[in-house]
């Protein structure tokens, strides 16, 4: 996913495929990144918060 804003940092909310039963890692900007779980109703969103008007983010998950 690449993202881009005006704001100096942000929250991404990265929707994960229902058939995902767990993130094995978080690539932010080429570089690993903390993350945490949410759920919403039957929906498992990747969080986290990032800096810097262009952030690109890898999401690994089985």
């Amino acid at each position: 996913v690449e993202a881009t804003g005006s704001g100096d940092a942000s929250t991404l909310r990265i929707l994960l495929p229902a058939a995902a039963s767990q993130v094995t890692k978080v690539i932010l900007n080429g570089q690993p990144a903390a993350f945490t779980l949410e759920a919403v109703g039957l929906s498992q969103y990747v969080v986290l918060r990032t800096t810097g008007p262009i952030v690109q983010v890898q999401v690994t998950f089985s």
